[in-house]
């Protein structure tokens, strides 16, 4: 427990519960969840919400808290955020684009950011104090009085308002050990901002950091969005924890007897943290009473003091009430130093706490502890079903973990990120494999991991689509292309069938190799069908005219031109392409390589032409075939490797340049089954990173 604050607040009374879980987890880690105690606070039409122990005045997109003598400003520097603010009830609205939404009470703001895309998020900020009254005895009033006995009896019934100034105090705000952004008046916890996380468009959670810039006064929020759906809601929170602190709140306590004229609270909430309370009664005795829940304490302790400059002493009986009263009764011997009392009852529910004073008397206490049970941690385990079939495979996990854990953390690939906070999710594996599934189980006395190493596995099939446009009837004075067919059935039979072993679960399967020049455009475009062939494989071919934009089909098709903003997409909600060779003139221009960057939406690797392409005997199996070892390629090659080489060996033409895209790190990637390949990944602010080369296509061995 801390004392340092016994020296200059000299009468004091402090109470302390210790939470169960205290020492084992984030204290706040719920913080900025809504519970019965949250009063709704209305906005009012001037933007502010006014409680009895603090007021939000809003301005814009941000706004000013003032607790007591705290006051923080908090400004988000979104653009946009601060357009049409909308208050109803308590909450308060604003953006157009991005939004933003308070919900207003009594200790809480509560704070939800929607991006509608990625999103740098940050906050301006500032922290003020401001000299504040108190009301305490004036000593230098003595009045004396005597009794039957004729005994002198000196009392302090007089008051005096003394100032207390702001520079003899700090404010500061700073990250605790989890994660927390913690704003302390004189190192005394005043406000939390609990670790903010954000939830995507599928409801799945990421847990997000504060960065703290104190030289710029700056608040960024940052952390792993790898695989966020967007819109996504940003939930950073401010948590009043000690509302009373210096500001004479009395929440908590309740007059029982007599009459008390000035006490101070410091945290008046069971299981928030330490109580302090100063008292000075009025005339007789005077009670106050705080109720407190003691559920699952093993033993209950505490220290009191009564400062020397009392004329009334009290003696602190040891009186154990029937629910574990403390009681301090009856003037008599001076106490002047700590005294020390312990008990080990049964406790259970609520339970009261009564501080008596005498006259004008002071009482000075610290720390009531209730000591937790000592609790048993989980011991993790899961069940899955079913644990292998073909892609894709639907899994119901089973929480069957022992010593009743309270939240579960699952990972089921084993990358790191935790996938599901459910206790019993499913989950869906689209890709053929091997994978480690990892559950972490916790509850107040500490967390368990269980893995099970290879647990699920996926097999089938990866599908690979080709088509060849070889008549164009003179559609924009494009010649025929007399091998396109043939390129691309040559590539689809030199893949369909293929896999790494006897024994690999990567078997290249087909679904189409159209030659018809009147039906290829369909294939490809998602307008036409959301799961089109050429984006529902893992691997699409293309070989016909292209531009820098898009490829061509023949005037017998639905579609003469399809586009790359209008009609192409790669992977994400409408398919699983993770290759495309478009062995097409221009496609992948240098001046337009950006262009293209749209279509990746899961797609690892994108081929084409930066120049004129030429069309060549044997492209489309030797591609193939170094891709899968076949042939006279003993080895298999990585796809931009035989994507290249096979260019550089059928053109043999330097003014003709062959181009890739990449998304990272999938630019190495093996064909599945014949080496490894790695899943495109996003970048902290929810992006692809995509890479872009050339090589000339004269042979260089």
């Amino acid at each position: 427990m801390r004392r340092s604050l016994l020296v200059w607040i000299v009468a004091m009374v402090c109470i302390a519960v210790i939470p169960a879980a205290m020492a084992q987890d984030n204290a706040y880690r719920n913080a900025g969840e809504l519970t019965p105690h949250d009063v709704p606070v209305p906005v009012g039409a001037d933007g502010a919400a006014v409680s009895d122990t603090s007021s939000i005045a809003f301005e814009g997109a941000g706004y000013t808290h003032t607790i007591g003598r705290v006051s923080i400003r908090m400004m988000p520097l979104l653009p946009g955020l601060d357009e049409r603010p909308v208050n109803a009830g308590n909450l308060r609205s604003s953006g157009t684009g991005h939004t933003i939404q308070y919900e207003t009470y009594r200790d809480l703001i509560k704070e939800r950011i929607t991006l509608k895309s990625p999103e740098k998020v940050s906050y301006s900020y500032d922290l003020k104090l401001s000299d504040w009254v108190t009301i305490e005895s004036d000593e230098t009033r003595p009045v004396e009085t005597r009794d039957v006995n004729n005994t002198v009896i000196i009392t302090y019934p007089y008051t005096k308002q003394v100032t207390n100034y702001a520079k003899d105090s700090t404010i500061d705000i700073n990250p605790d050990r989890w994660g927390n952004l913690i704003v302390d008046v004189n190192g005394e916890d005043v406000v939390i901002m609990p670790k903010p996380f954000a939830v995507d468009a599928t409801g799945k959670r990421f847990d997000l950091e504060f960065r703290l810039d104190k030289k710029a006064k700056i608040i960024s929020i940052t952390g792993d969005l790898a695989g966020a759906q967007y819109p996504l809601v940003i939930d950073p929170t401010e948590r009043v924890t000690n509302g009373g602190f210096e500001s004479g709140n009395k929440s908590g306590w309740t007059t029982v007897v007599g009459t008390t004229t000035y006490y101070t609270v410091k945290s008046d909430t069971p299981y928030q943290g330490t109580y302090y309370l100063d008292v000075i009664g009025t005339g007789g005795y005077s009670g106050l009473r705080q109720t407190i829940n003691y559920t699952g304490a093993t033993s209950v302790s505490g220290a009191w003091a009564i400062p020397a400059y009392n004329y009334y002493d009290l003696v602190l009986s040891n009186r154990w009430y029937d629910f574990g009263n403390w009681y301090i009764d009856f003037p008599g011997q001076a106490v002047k130093d700590w005294s020390v009392k312990s008990t080990t009852p049964t406790l259970s529910g609520n339970s009261t706490y009564d501080l008596w004073t005498y006259a004008s008397t002071h009482g000075h206490m610290d720390s009531i502890s209730a000591d937790p049970p000592v609790l048993t941690p989980p011991v993790a385990d899961f069940t899955g079903t079913p644990t292998s079939g073909n892609r894709p495979l639907t899994v119901q996990f089973t929480d069957t973990s022992t010593n009743s854990p309270t939240a579960w953390e699952w990972d089921f690939d084993n990358d790191g990120t935790v996938d599901s906070y459910d206790q019993n999710p499913q989950y869906t594996y689209n890709e053929i494999g091997s994978y480690t599934v990892k559950l972490t189980a916790t509850n107040a006395g500490g967390s368990d991991t269980e893995t099970k190493n290879g647990y699920i596995t996926v097999t089938g099939y990866y599908y690979v689509f080709a088509d060849g446009v070889s008549l164009y009837h003179g559609f924009e004075g494009n010649t025929d292309l007399f091998r396109a067919n043939t390129t691309a059935t040559e590539f689809y039979s030199n893949i369909v069938g293929k896999q790494g072993s006897v024994y690999s679960s990567y078997v290249w399967q087909g679904i189409v190799n159209p030659v018809d020049d009147a039906t290829g455009s369909r294939y490809w475009n998602i307008n036409q069908d959301a799961n089109s062939m050429a984006n529902n494989a893992d691997f699409a071919f293309h070989a016909g005219h292209g531009w820098e934009d898009g490829i061509m089909f023949g005037t017998a098709n639905y579609d003469h031109k399809l586009f790359r903003t209008n009609n192409l997409s790669f992977g994400g909600n409408y398919g699983r392409a993770k290759y495309v060779a478009l062995l097409s003139c221009h496609v992948l221009d240098q001046s337009m390589q950006n262009n293209w960057k749209s279509l990746f939406n899961g797609l690892h690797i994108l081929m084409g032409y930066d120049t004129i392409g030429l069309e060549a005997q044997y492209q489309g199996s030797q591609f193939a075939d170094r891709m899968t070892g076949s042939g006279i390629y003993p080895v298999p090659e990585k796809i931009r490797d035989a994507w290249k080489k096979m260019l550089k060996d059928t053109i043999n033409d330097d003014s003709i340049w062959g181009a890739y895209m990449w998304a990272d790190p999938s630019g190495d990637d093996y064909l599945p089954g014949f080496g490894s390949f790695y899943k495109p990944t996003k970048d902290g602010s929810g992006q692809y990173t995509i890479y872009w080369d050339h090589f000339n296509c004269q042979r260089d061995w």
